[in-house]
């Protein structure tokens, strides 16, 4: 029996009591294989791609009302290959370049917010995260908590930290019960999706028309939405790429709903870890001083020169993958890995945990040690970077320069101007916080205590000069 909280951890017990890293499963008449190393999905998922890219029918998150999503649309569909067309020219490595002036004042505000409420730190980077997918998406500029678009951003990210785990819930083994009737609620996750589908409706729905209204008015400002919709107006009659209004507006819904959470959960398991590990915040904090000084605040031109914040980045990944259990591939044809004989239309998900935590790979895997990543030939350990955070093979998400980019600035930014540290109880002793982690489509940590407060009067005094 599948447990339906922290399912990773089950795959990852198993693959271990039955030595391999490769598991095969029932989930009642649907054949799952479960990849619980990163040779073995890097096999499959990039090696096979052609194999491995497709995905199986969501029934879970179509009755919630999701349309046009890359994330969950067919290997061979032309949504798959528009939406990847559209990301891949929008978010390269060097496209991402014209969004740097919003990833480093949107850092720079955040700052300045927290030190004004510290205790609301985790509610002020959920607007952050939110506000920066949104000035990005669609050009929307959010100016109070009980902006709309805030209040929307929280509710879907509740929906997906709370929906359970893709392809596992009962409406996507048993898609039959989408058919009764509305008044028959025995299916939690039937009820839940049939309750969301009004929110995510909403999500999908709302800022893209305002983005049309601003445009038609000359107000827009610059987003992928009207970059997309800019470019399919030049195109005029003669344009060949198919692209439609609603794949502009699927694609710029999917980058809202994975990019918003995945970046706050990335900075909420950083700044737990910084809780439990303030040497490695200390050991940052000096290199940020040495290469950037303190007469200004770090912007993503410095990428490069911090080779702990790099490390620190990837190290937040690594322990705690927003993303625990892959979304499930499926197979196209019959296969054989490792003697293991794979039917077609098989389930294929890689567990990020057990991959991010092989004690094959990882020295101590639990612990968060950035300079685990050091080069040998600079005397360090020279483990290897994580792989499979932003997925593998075809599947592998579009977004993550943008998302690494948005990650670095923001630690970066948080580590030149605050000191985050463990709360005090009633008896004077430090709280060392282990808060439960959520299941769902991103996992995150539950509530849990700690105190942020300026690093010192001088950082007070430059984030006073920040407009």
């Amino acid at each position: 029996m599948v447990p339906s909280s922290r399912p990773e951890l089950s795959f990852q017990k198993w693959g271990e009591e039955y030595n391999s890293d490769v598991i095969y499963l029932n989930f009642m008449g649907q054949p799952a294989v479960i990849l619980n190393s990163a040779k073995a999905a890097v096999d499959l998922m990039d090696k096979r791609s052609a194999i491995y890219s497709d995905r199986p029918g969501f029934h879970f998150f179509e009755e919630s009302g999701w349309r046009d999503s890359v994330t969950f649309s067919k290997a061979a569909s032309p949504t798959f290959r528009k939406h990847r067309k559209m990301f891949q020219s929008a978010f390269s490595p060097t496209s991402i370049i014209q969004y740097r002036d919003k990833q480093e004042n949107l850092a720079r505000a955040l700052v300045k917010q927290i030190i004004q409420n510290p205790t609301q730190w985790r509610h002020l980077l959920t607007r952050f995260a939110s506000s920066l997918i949104l000035s990005i998406a669609y050009g929307i500029r959010i100016t109070e908590d009980n902006d709309p678009y805030i209040v929307l951003a929280d509710k879907i990210a509740w929906y997906f930290a709370n929906g359970g785990s893709p392809g596992s819930t009962s409406v996507d083994i048993a898609p039959i019960i989408r058919r009764l009737p509305t008044w028959v609620r025995i299916f939690p996750s039937l009820n839940f999706a049939r309750d969301s589908y009004p929110m995510v409706r909403e999500f999908v729905e709302s800022p893209f028309a305002s983005v049309k209204t601003q445009m038609a008015s000359g107000l827009a400002g610059f987003s992928f939405v009207r970059r997309m919709l800019e470019e399919k107006q030049s195109a005029g009659i003669g344009d060949q790429s198919g692209i439609t209004e609603d794949d502009i507006k699927g694609a710029a819904a999917t980058m809202y709903a994975a990019g918003a959470d995945t970046t706050l959960s990335t900075l909420v398991v950083w700044v737990l870890c910084m809780v439990q590990n303030p040497e490695v915040q200390e050991n940052a904090r000096q290199e940020l001083d040495r290469v950037v000084g303190r007469d200004r605040l770090p912007n993503l031109a410095d990428r490069g020169t911090l080779p702990c914040i790099d490390r620190m980045v990837y190290e937040t990944a690594r322990w705690h993958p927003v993303v625990q259990l892959g979304v499930p591939h499926k197979s196209t044809k019959d296969d054989v890995y490792k003697n293991m004989f794979i039917p077609k239309g098989s389930l294929v998900m890689a567990n990020a945990h057990a991959i991010t935590h092989d004690p094959a790979v990882y020295s101590d895997p639990d612990k968060f040690n950035p300079d685990r990543y050091i080069p040998a030939s600079e005397g360090g350990a020279g483990e290897p970077l994580p792989v499979g955070h932003f997925g593998f093979g075809r599947r592998v998400c579009p977004g993550q320069y943008l998302g690494t980019a948005s990650v670095w600035i923001s630690i970066a930014t948080l580590l030149a101007t605050l000191k985050i540290s463990k709360a005090i109880d009633n008896q004077g002793n430090e709280v060392i916080p282990t808060p439960e982690m959520t299941t769902g489509l991103e996992s995150h940590p539950e509530e849990f205590p700690c105190v942020i407060e300026p690093r010192d009067e001088q950082a007070v005094k430059l984030i006073r000069t920040l407009k």
